[in-house]
């Protein structure tokens, strides 16, 4: 059974019964004040009576009129002494709904003031009302028993009018009820239709290209699901579209490698004898491939966030001045290396992994700075001691602007300013961003052609991490 049916016998369902219920009370209070202005009526007909009966009735047949009821005047064994003009003579007997040898046994004091009660006249139900009445001169005595009817047939009459009208009405609204509900459940379900439709046609085209459209309000249940389900496709295609690059990237990375390593081996196959210099070409390309391999797994790790971090409280300075020592041996002679740490900021992080991401920026600038130039690493307290700022700066050919945004993306490389002769494959900036953001910081560039590039890695402090904690 499908949500929408199921939506629909729901409400209907609960609409049928709320009907049910106020159609019941509507009835209930409606025939119960009808009902009452009837008895109301008669007590207000007794009471004209009650004077008259112990002043001036002297037992003849006939009582003053009362509107809209008939009147028996009974004396106390039963027998009907007087009756109204709207009475046939022929009556010789009180409204059979009393017992009045019953009520003559009783003590005057037990005796209630009125007694109700239904009777059936000339094919007629009637609302019957019988009080006793006592004489002031002998009070434990009763001298008569008033009875007064009046005919419901108006009441029930309305009743069933009521009653039919009210069936109707529950009927007729449980019937809206449920075409209204068959309506606006397809309406609402609508975008959930367009939703599995969208999903079936990216199934059998393999396009992720296509969205979802948000018919309804954007910050509704359903609109915010259509708006999730773009979101998640919008991932999912950058996500298969990276990995499409990715394939394409590292098989056009190994090529070269292999292309060289098949050409050695075809060399020395040919001599006939080992070469030292093909040798050494191996040696590199297998290096090259080894390192390759290693850091797309790092990424691959960094993805499905798995990435190993033995996280410590740890001072930045002495790492940084680690760093400075390691890129001394790197740059030899070629490249000046300066640096400027005056800060004893503590971070929380993995010492290794933060080591390699300022190891990966200095060797880069190493790189890509020409002979004589410098490379400099910074990191002063910049007035906010709720982070700390680690620069990297070299005096290089810098980057175009154009080419600033893409940076960080995975096997890109600025090939006019950044050359191959290293044998870097694009992925280092992208591994140290990664492990940046891991420890919640930053990292930016900013360059100017003629004029070098810098790197900027922003972490946060321990101290602002107890803060906000």
């Amino acid at each position: 059974m499908s949500i929408r049916t199921r939506l629909t016998i729901f409400y209907t369902a609960l609409l049928a019964l709320i009907l049910l219920i106020f159609s019941i009370s509507v009835y209930g209070v409606v025939s119960y004040i009808m009902r009452r202005q009837v008895e109301e009526n008669l007590v207000r007909a007794s009471d004209t009576l009650v004077n008259y009966l112990l002043t001036t009735f002297s037992g003849q047949d006939v009582v003053p009129p009362q509107l809209n009821v008939v009147v028996l005047v009974v004396d106390a064994k039963g027998n009907v002494v007087g009756r109204s003009s709207n009475v046939d003579k022929s009556v010789k007997t009180p409204f059979p709904t009393v017992d009045f040898v019953g009520l003559a046994a009783q003590p005057v004091a037990d005796l209630q003031n009125y007694y109700y009660s239904n009777a059936m006249h000339d094919g007629l139900t009637l609302q019957v009302l019988t009080r006793p009445i006592v004489g002031e001169k002998l009070p434990r005595k009763v001298f008569f028993y008033l009875q007064v009817a009046s005919s419901l047939e108006e009441v029930q009459l309305a009743e069933r009018g009521l009653l039919s009208a009210l069936l109707w009405g529950t009927g007729i609204g449980v019937l809206c009820s449920a075409l209204g509900g068959v309506f606006m459940a397809g309406r609402a379900l609508r975008p959930v239709d367009k939703i599995t439709q969208t999903a079936r046609q990216i199934l059998s085209t393999d396009n992720l290209d296509q969205r979802v459209p948000i018919e309804t309000q954007p910050n509704d249940e359903v609109g915010r699901l259509s708006q999730a389900f773009n979101d998640m496709l919008e991932r999912l295609s950058k996500l298969f579209y990276a990995q499409q690059r990715l394939v394409a990237d590292v098989s056009h990375e190994l090529r070269t490698p292999l292309t060289v390593l098949r050409g050695n081996v075809d060399l020395l196959r040919a001599m006939g004898c080992a070469d030292m210099e093909s040798l050494d070409a191996m040696t590199r390309e297998t290096e090259r491939m080894t390192r390759m391999v290693g850091n797309i797994l790092l990424l691959s790790q960094v993805d499905a966030g798995v990435l190993p971090m033995q996280m410590h409280v740890l001072e930045l300075a002495p790492l940084l001045q680690d760093v400075v020592r390691s890129a001394r041996v790197l740059a030899g002679e070629r490249v000046e290396i300066t640096s400027n740490i005056s800060t004893d900021a503590l971070i929380k992080g993995d010492q290794d992994r933060l080591k390699q991401v300022f190891l990966n920026l200095v060797e880069n600038a190493i790189k890509h700075t020409p002979d004589g130039g410098q490379v400099s690493l910074s990191c002063v307290p910049d007035g906010d001691p709720k982070q700390v700022i680690v620069a990297v700066t070299d005096t290089g050919i810098g980057i175009p602007d154009a080419e600033l945004p893409h940076v960080f993306e995975r096997f890109y490389r600025v090939d006019k300013s950044r050359s191959r002769e290293g044998g870097g494959a694009g992925l280092g900036l992208s591994i140290a961003l990664s492990i940046v953001h891991k420890h919640g910081g930053k990292m930016s560039v900013r360059s100017q052609l003629g004029q070098g590039t810098t790197f900027e890695v922003c972490l946060p402090t321990y101290q602002h991490s107890l803060t906000a904690a």
